[in-house]
């Protein structure tokens, strides 16, 4: 039930809840301002007596909110118990949160995330020289008030340096976008909000979190051992310089990491302006350096060798056609620029006529190309009467070659069909799908071709394809006691024990095509599709990277005796 009042605030509508309580629009009646109230409502559910704790981290948000006088940190105005609930009256907002404007697409373009990041980064490095860490930076946790000011808010799970409430190997906040020691549990500082901040940075830009998966457990092991997919991957509208900018936000490393919020913005600054080091990422987590005086060829020359050099490129074309006076004035150009590199001491000879500058050099060298210039007249030679009749008969006289010969592989149809349904195909030891097998188009030669089922013997046999073939295979079931398997009489202990030896497996296909990267269970495949017999049961990871596209990350679970077809979306 919504009450009326807490305290002098009244309580006008409820616009949210959340895991530790309500919050509620009210206002203060003593000046008539509009306040967000957030009343705790996690003790109702608490039997065992801890309660008191999470009163206690309801007033570090307080605590730590109220220290920080920044324009994008939500202000707090006061804190308080009314009738056996504690509430904190903070600053209220119409606009949404910024994973709102993330759902909505309201976000245009990059340089409107990167404002948006600038002014949380500044506020968290005005927390942190408080000595406060936020611990679950996340779009949710930021308010947006209007023209695009974001606002921190949630302070529920920050850390206050003279704090004891959360001890060492206590994880709290989100996996998506916490820091690889903060899932571990270990001690952290204002770099673990850092990381956060770029891991929003990454999903704001390119639509994807870079460390996702199923389940949390799969979350948390992306995060501590794998690499993001370079964010220019998935979004080529992005600057040069952000891989390297986000290889450094996401570091593993807290050392290697930005250090302060300030490092942060600087950081940013530099990639907008193309200042950030020359890097190119060759895989994720692995940087190579281009060496720069490389990148500028021209680089430690004086400036009369580079006008030469330039100078040369573009009538480099016309000394085939320019005549001597051309390249005479080249060479007067070439002498002279080498010979006033960088030594003002020297005297000019008195026969060197001097350098004209670059331009005028360039407009000479245009005139006296085209003065001997003359235009060539191509004509076709003469030839008498009776020779040009004697060619017109040879040329009628030759067969056209215009029209040839196409030689096309002749082709037929190769269906297979099995009792019972649903065996897999393989042809020349390549999986190519399951019966029934229908019409499909081979070449006329002799192919090995194996029908499989889970729980029944293999048939194999050669298929000489001359005409459509239509393969009617009739699979025997195995594993019965008193029946015949590969010629051997099953009795009562391989009934017995061989299912229990054997029978916990199955079979995981994943359609998967060339050029994609495959990992299964940390394990690489490069045949496609890839297909896993007689595997365990139980959970698989299956992670597809293709180029241009989304990764796909998918954990499934085999049952015994199954076969699994994964088709991945991206």
């Amino acid at each position: 039930m919504t009450p009326k009042k807490l305290g002098r605030f009244k309580i006008v509508a409820e616009l949210g809840r959340g895991a530790m309580g309500i919050v509620y629009k009210g206002i203060d009646e003593k000046i008539q301002r509009p306040v967000a109230l957030k009343v705790l409502e996690y003790k109702a559910q608490i039997k065992d007596g801890s309660d008191m704790q999470a009163d206690e981290r309801f007033v570090v948000e307080a605590r730590a909110a109220g220290q920080l006088a920044h324009p994008n940190i939500l202000t707090i105005y006061d804190i308080g118990e009314h009738r056996g609930k504690t509430y904190i009256a903070m600053e209220y907002l119409e606009g949404g949160t910024l994973q709102d404007m993330v759902e909505q697409n309201r976000l245009k373009d990059y340089e409107e995330v990167f404002d948006i990041v600038r002014q949380i980064a500044s506020a968290l490095d005005l927390a942190h020289s408080k000595g406060i860490i936020h611990r679950d930076i996340k779009p949710s946790n930021i308010m947006m008030a209007h023209g695009n000011i974001p606002k921190i808010t949630d302070f529920g799970l920050a850390r206050v340096a003279d704090s004891n409430l959360t001890a060492t190997g206590t994880v709290l906040g989100t996996p998506n976008y916490m820091a690889p020691e903060q899932v571990q549990g270990r001690k952290i500082d204002g770099r673990a909000d850092l990381f956060a901040l770029g891991v929003m940075l990454y999903e704001l830009l390119t639509g994807e979190k870079p460390f996702s998966g199923d389940s949390i457990t799969s979350v948390i092991y992306r995060v501590v051992n794998d690499e993001p997919i370079p964010p220019r991957k998935l979004n080529l509208d992005l600057p040069q310089g952000m891989d390297v900018f986000m290889n450094k936000a996401l570091a593993k490393d807290p050392n290697s990491r930005y250090q302060s919020g300030k490092e942060f913005m600087e950081g940013m600054e530099a990639l907008r302006k193309g200042l950030l080091a020359v890097e190119a990422v060759t895989e994720p987590g692995k940087t190579q350096k281009i060496d720069n005086a490389a990148a500028a060829p021209n680089a430690g020359q004086s400036p009369a060798r580079i006008a030469y050099e330039n100078i040369s490129k573009k009538i480099n074309v016309k000394f085939a056609v320019g005549g001597a006076s051309a390249v005479l004035l080249l060479l007067i150009i070439a002498i002279t620029s080498m010979g006033n590199k960088d030594d003002n001491s020297a005297k000019p000879a008195a026969a060197v006529r001097p350098t004209p500058a670059p331009a005028a050099a360039e407009t000479a060298v245009k005139k006296e190309t085209a003065r001997n210039t003359k235009p060539v007249k191509l004509t076709q030679p003469a030839i008498g009467k009776k020779k040009e009749k004697a060619v017109k008969k040879a040329q009628a006289a030759k067969p056209s070659t215009a029209k040839k010969k196409i030689t096309v592989a002749k082709t037929s149809y190769l269906s297979i069909r099995s009792e019972p349904k649903g065996a897999r195909i393989y042809i020349n030891s390549k999986y190519v799908g399951k019966t029934p097998y229908m019409k499909r188009k081979y070449k006329r030669k002799t192919y090995k071709v194996r029908v499989a089922m889970t729980g029944y013997k293999d048939d194999e046999f050669k298929v000489k394809l001359k005409n459509n073939r239509i393969l009617n295979v009739k699979l025997k079931k195995i594993g019965n006691a008193g029946t015949s398997v590969n010629g051997e009489e099953v009795g009562f202990w391989n009934t017995l024990f061989k299912p229990k030896a054997v029978g916990n497996i199955g079979t995981l296909i994943v359609r998967a095509r060339k050029g994609d990267k495959v990992t299964i269970d940390g394990k690489n495949y490069k045949k496609f599709p890839v297909v896993l017999e007689n595997i365990p049961i139980g959970k698989h990871n299956i992670f597809i990277v293709r180029k241009g596209r989304k990764p796909f990350l998918k954990t499934v679970s085999l049952n015994r005796g199954q076969t699994l077809t994964i088709f991945p979306k991206f």
